[in-house]
């Protein structure tokens, strides 16, 4: 994929390249034993090139960690960007890694404006923080932060696909692995993810992101706040199974009249899961039974059927899925005052049996 010219990312047309779809927060684990194991585990600082995820997702040995001191540069605008920054055998200055190299250390994640790196935080309440332009025209002066990361995926990685998740950057973010171009995308409050598997190489691996401060989105973000540039939330890769659950979708409900629980669940399935099967379970915050749902086969379209039926489910297929509608369920309503927490486990089983995540 080849990274287009920079005012096509500038663009209300165009909102990510190469960005996976929104789902669902979840860590997979190799099994429930090993999920509960590092629930339980104390919480641990994040350090360069660890098997561990975010402070707020639980340590998963398909979880690695890229929080922490990043290389940094800042320029003016993203043209002011050295042409070879992204390559990993140069130092950004036009020659190789024997001269002096112009990068500075920051820390991730972190806004930029905090850290002393000639662009400050700014506050608006009603108007934009530049004059003269309309939407969704940004300022030429618009400041850009480079960053850049070596990071050496695990053996037991083999055969996974490895994703780059971005927890949110201000304001628009454009991603390479190895020198070559894998993504873009805005929405500086969400989560940005990106496959990394068909650009990586044996050994280390050489992650860099443009992020501008200034994008068209701007323009609807605009919320009475300060303004700030950088990647502000955890960063990490995660390491998935050609077959995995996608995403999950739990809708809980509560009788009043007969001071029962409802819920609805469905998984998508990504990969081949022809015979996969889901166990599901629901526990209270003490590891009791609460109600065991029966076991579901992933839902596969009918591929070996006649024609008729094959184009009738074309209309009618809503996806390689596991659904569940349960009531009755024996639980408490949740309020401010009780907060009445459960478990919900999941557990992917292959066609032998044998638990995925």
């Amino acid at each position: 994929m080849v990274c287009p010219p920079l005012s096509t990312p500038l663009s209300p047309a165009l909102l990510h390249i190469g960005r996976l779809a929104a789902r669902a927060s979840m860590t997979p684990h190799p099994s429930l034993e090993a999920a509960y194991a590092q629930i339980k585990a104390p919480a641990l600082k994040p350090a360069s090139h660890t098997y561990l995820s975010n402070k707020r997702a639980r340590p998963s040995p398909w979880r690695l960690n890229l929080e922490g001191i990043w290389d940094f540069q800042f320029v003016d605008c993203p043209e002011a960007a050295p042409e070879d920054w992204h390559l990993p055998d140069s130092d950004s200055s036009g020659q190789n890694r024997t001269s002096k190299p112009i990068w500075r250390e920051i820390n991730v994640p972190g806004v930029w404006t905090r850290q002393n790196v000639g662009d400050t935080p700014h506050y608006t309440n009603i108007v934009m923080p530049f004059i003269g332009l309309d939407p969704p025209d940004t300022p030429k002066n618009n400041p850009t932060g480079l960053y850049r990361r070596v990071f050496t995926p695990p053996p037991v990685w083999a055969g996974r696909n490895i994703i780059l998740h971005l927890g949110g950057f201000e304001s628009l973010a454009l991603v390479w692995c190895n020198g070559e171009f894998v993504g873009m995308g805005k929405d500086s409050r969400l989560p940005s993810e990106f496959d990394l598997t068909p650009h990586l190489q044996d050994g280390a691996n050489t992650l860099t992101i443009m992020v501008l401060k200034w994008s068209d989105a701007i323009w609807i973000e605009d919320q009475d706040h300060w303004f700030h540039g950088g990647l502000h939330r955890s960063v990490y890769l995660e390491a998935r199974a050609v077959t995995h659950i996608a995403d999950i979708c739990a809708k809980a409900g509560y009788q009043a009249e007969s001071k029962t629980g409802t819920l609805e669940l469905t998984l998508d399935i990504a990969g081949p899961s022809e015979g996969f099967q889901v166990k599901t379970a629901l526990k209270d915050k003490n590891g009791a039974l609460v109600f065991d749902l029966p076991a579901k086969a992933v839902r596969q379209f009918p591929k070996h059927a006649d024609k008729t039926e094959q184009m009738q489910a074309a209309y009618r297929f809503d996806g390689y899925q596991a659904h569940w509608a349960e009531s009755a369920l024996p639980v408490q309503p949740w309020s401010a005052e009780s907060a009445k927490l459960y478990i919900l486990e999941i557990e992917l089983l292959d066609a032998d049996g044998q638990v995925v995540e």
